[in-house]
Protein backbone atom coordinates (compact mmCIF):
# COMPACT_ATOMS: atom_id res chain seq x y z
CA UNK A 1 0.00 0.00 0.00
CA UNK A 2 0.90 3.34 -0.71
CA UNK A 3 1.28 5.79 2.09
CA UNK A 4 0.72 9.87 1.22
CA UNK A 5 2.85 11.96 3.15
CA UNK A 6 0.09 14.51 5.04
CA UNK A 7 0.42 18.23 3.87
CA UNK A 8 -0.63 21.24 5.93
CA UNK A 9 -1.32 24.38 4.31
CA UNK A 10 1.80 27.07 4.94
CA UNK A 11 -0.14 29.17 7.18
CA UNK A 12 -1.29 26.08 9.35
CA UNK A 13 2.12 24.82 9.29
CA UNK A 14 3.72 28.06 10.24
CA UNK A 15 1.22 28.60 13.38
CA UNK A 16 2.19 24.78 14.33
CA UNK A 17 5.77 25.11 14.23
CA UNK A 18 5.46 28.56 16.34
CA UNK A 19 3.05 26.88 18.88
CA UNK A 20 5.81 24.04 19.30
CA UNK A 21 8.81 26.25 19.94
CA UNK A 22 5.98 28.39 22.36
CA UNK A 23 6.03 25.02 24.71
CA UNK A 24 9.55 23.41 24.47
CA UNK A 25 10.74 27.45 25.88
CA UNK A 26 8.71 27.25 28.33
CA UNK A 27 9.48 24.06 29.28
CA UNK A 28 13.18 24.45 29.44
CA UNK A 29 13.80 27.63 30.46
CA UNK A 30 16.02 27.63 33.31
CA UNK A 31 15.86 29.97 36.67
CA UNK A 32 18.34 33.49 35.93
CA UNK A 33 21.77 33.36 37.34
CA UNK A 34 22.54 36.22 40.05
CA UNK A 35 25.94 37.21 39.61
CA UNK A 36 28.29 38.10 42.97
CA UNK A 37 31.37 40.33 43.07
CA UNK A 38 33.61 40.48 46.65
CA UNK A 39 33.82 44.01 47.26
CA UNK A 40 36.17 46.15 49.97
CA UNK A 41 35.52 47.07 53.19
CA UNK A 42 35.71 50.95 53.83
CA UNK A 43 39.19 51.17 56.42
CA UNK A 44 39.57 54.71 58.49
CA UNK A 45 42.69 56.59 57.49
CA UNK A 46 45.88 55.25 59.29
CA UNK A 47 47.66 57.19 61.70
CA UNK A 48 50.83 56.65 59.51
CA UNK A 49 51.57 56.54 55.80
CA UNK A 50 53.14 52.61 54.36
CA UNK A 51 55.56 54.13 52.22
CA UNK A 52 57.32 50.93 50.64
CA UNK A 53 55.78 49.41 47.70
CA UNK A 54 53.56 45.77 48.31
CA UNK A 55 52.77 43.08 45.79
CA UNK A 56 49.74 41.14 46.46
CA UNK A 57 49.38 37.34 45.10
CA UNK A 58 49.85 35.02 44.31
CA UNK A 59 46.48 33.87 45.66
CA UNK A 60 45.93 29.68 45.54
CA UNK A 61 42.34 28.28 45.91
CA UNK A 62 42.01 24.58 46.87
CA UNK A 63 40.53 22.87 43.52
CA UNK A 64 36.99 22.86 45.11
CA UNK A 65 37.14 26.92 45.05
CA UNK A 66 38.10 27.30 41.44
CA UNK A 67 34.98 27.94 39.90
CA UNK A 68 32.55 30.80 39.43
CA UNK A 69 30.01 28.97 41.02
CA UNK A 70 29.06 30.24 44.52
CA UNK A 71 29.90 26.82 46.74
CA UNK A 72 28.41 26.44 49.89
CA UNK A 73 28.63 23.39 52.68
CA UNK A 74 25.50 21.67 53.77
CA UNK A 75 24.79 19.68 56.87
CA UNK A 76 25.77 16.44 56.39
CA UNK A 77 29.42 18.23 55.19
CA UNK A 78 28.80 18.15 51.46
CA UNK A 79 29.73 20.55 48.97
CA UNK A 80 26.74 22.50 47.29
CA UNK A 81 27.99 24.23 44.02
CA UNK A 82 25.33 26.59 43.00
CA UNK A 83 23.99 26.72 39.15
CA UNK A 84 22.18 29.84 39.95
CA UNK A 85 24.37 32.48 42.02
CA UNK A 86 28.25 32.94 40.44
CA UNK A 87 30.71 34.81 40.82
CA UNK A 88 31.05 37.73 38.69
CA UNK A 89 35.04 36.97 38.11
CA UNK A 90 37.33 34.40 38.58
CA UNK A 91 37.40 33.57 43.08
CA UNK A 92 41.17 33.86 43.14
CA UNK A 93 40.96 37.44 41.06
CA UNK A 94 38.62 38.48 43.21
CA UNK A 95 40.37 38.14 45.85
CA UNK A 96 43.95 39.81 44.71
CA UNK A 97 41.85 42.86 43.22
CA UNK A 98 40.13 43.33 47.17
CA UNK A 99 43.33 42.10 49.20
CA UNK A 100 44.63 45.45 46.83
CA UNK A 101 41.96 47.50 47.97
CA UNK A 102 41.66 46.90 51.52
CA UNK A 103 45.72 47.33 52.25
CA UNK A 104 45.63 50.03 50.18
CA UNK A 105 43.38 51.57 52.83
CA UNK A 106 44.37 50.06 55.72
CA UNK A 107 48.23 51.39 55.05
CA UNK A 108 47.18 54.74 53.19
CA UNK A 109 49.71 54.26 50.14
CA UNK A 110 48.61 53.38 46.62
CA UNK A 111 52.04 51.83 45.78
CA UNK A 112 50.54 48.05 45.95
CA UNK A 113 50.84 46.14 42.28
CA UNK A 114 48.63 42.87 42.04
CA UNK A 115 50.67 39.59 40.58
CA UNK A 116 51.81 39.03 38.32
CA UNK A 117 53.90 42.42 37.79
CA UNK A 118 56.50 43.39 35.70
CA UNK A 119 59.70 43.60 36.53
CA UNK A 120 59.91 47.65 36.35
CA UNK A 121 57.26 47.25 39.44
CA UNK A 122 59.08 44.61 41.75
CA UNK A 123 57.89 45.34 45.13
CA UNK A 124 59.79 45.84 47.93
CA UNK A 125 57.11 43.55 50.13
CA UNK A 126 55.38 40.29 48.38
CA UNK A 127 52.04 39.06 50.06
CA UNK A 128 51.77 35.72 49.60
CA UNK A 129 49.04 33.46 50.33
CA UNK A 130 46.68 30.13 50.02
CA UNK A 131 43.33 29.53 50.59
CA UNK A 132 42.76 26.53 52.73
CA UNK A 133 39.24 27.14 53.26
CA UNK A 134 36.37 29.87 52.17
CA UNK A 135 32.74 29.06 52.94
CA UNK A 136 29.72 29.45 54.34
CA UNK A 137 28.30 26.46 56.49
CA UNK A 138 24.83 25.13 57.67
CA UNK A 139 25.27 27.09 61.04
CA UNK A 140 25.30 29.99 59.39
CA UNK A 141 28.76 30.93 59.46
CA UNK A 142 31.44 31.74 56.94
CA UNK A 143 34.75 30.33 57.45
CA UNK A 144 38.09 31.96 55.76
CA UNK A 145 41.09 29.44 56.53
CA UNK A 146 44.06 31.12 54.78
CA UNK A 147 48.35 30.14 55.29
CA UNK A 148 49.85 33.85 54.01
CA UNK A 149 53.31 34.76 54.59
CA UNK A 150 55.87 38.00 53.63
CA UNK A 151 58.60 38.10 51.31
CA UNK A 152 61.49 40.72 50.42
CA UNK A 153 62.12 42.14 46.91
CA UNK A 154 64.66 39.81 46.44
CA UNK A 155 62.11 36.55 47.46
CA UNK A 156 63.55 36.04 50.72
CA UNK A 157 60.58 35.00 53.41
CA UNK A 158 60.80 37.67 55.92
CA UNK A 159 57.84 36.40 57.77
CA UNK A 160 57.28 32.88 58.86
CA UNK A 161 53.93 31.25 57.24
CA UNK A 162 51.00 32.47 59.78
CA UNK A 163 47.62 30.87 59.16
CA UNK A 164 44.56 32.78 59.70
CA UNK A 165 40.82 31.53 60.68
CA UNK A 166 38.54 33.74 60.52
CA UNK A 167 34.37 32.94 61.00
CA UNK A 168 31.73 35.69 60.49
CA UNK A 169 28.30 35.14 61.05
CA UNK A 170 26.59 35.24 57.55
CA UNK A 171 22.65 37.39 57.43
CA UNK A 172 19.72 36.12 55.36
CA UNK A 173 19.83 34.28 51.62
CA UNK A 174 23.13 34.42 49.66
CA UNK A 175 23.27 38.57 49.98
CA UNK A 176 24.35 37.98 53.28
CA UNK A 177 26.84 34.94 52.80
CA UNK A 178 28.36 37.16 50.04
CA UNK A 179 28.46 40.66 52.64
CA UNK A 180 30.22 37.23 55.37
CA UNK A 181 32.40 37.06 52.27
CA UNK A 182 33.70 40.49 52.46
CA UNK A 183 33.85 41.07 56.01
CA UNK A 184 36.36 37.59 56.50
CA UNK A 185 38.47 39.21 53.64
CA UNK A 186 38.55 42.83 55.48
CA UNK A 187 40.19 40.93 58.82
CA UNK A 188 42.70 39.04 56.72
CA UNK A 189 43.53 42.16 55.08
CA UNK A 190 43.81 43.65 59.10
CA UNK A 191 45.80 41.02 60.21
CA UNK A 192 48.00 41.16 56.75
CA UNK A 193 48.05 44.97 57.35
CA UNK A 194 50.05 44.16 60.91
CA UNK A 195 52.46 41.92 59.66
CA UNK A 196 53.53 44.67 56.88
CA UNK A 197 53.63 47.31 59.58
CA UNK A 198 55.54 44.52 62.16
CA UNK A 199 58.17 43.89 59.21
CA UNK A 200 58.47 47.44 58.26
CA UNK A 201 59.56 48.37 61.59
CA UNK A 202 62.44 45.64 61.74
CA UNK A 203 63.87 47.70 59.12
Amino acid sequence: MNSRALRLPPQVAIAALAAVLLLTGGCTSSPATSLYLLTAVPEPAPATRFDAPVGVGPVLLPDYLDRLQVVTRTPSGELAVSDTQRWAEPLQDGLIRVLDENLSALLGTERIVRFPWPRSLAPEFQVALEVLRFESGPDAMLRLDARWWLRGGSGDVILQPRTSRIEVPTGAGVDGRVHAHDEAVARLSREIAAGLQQVATRR
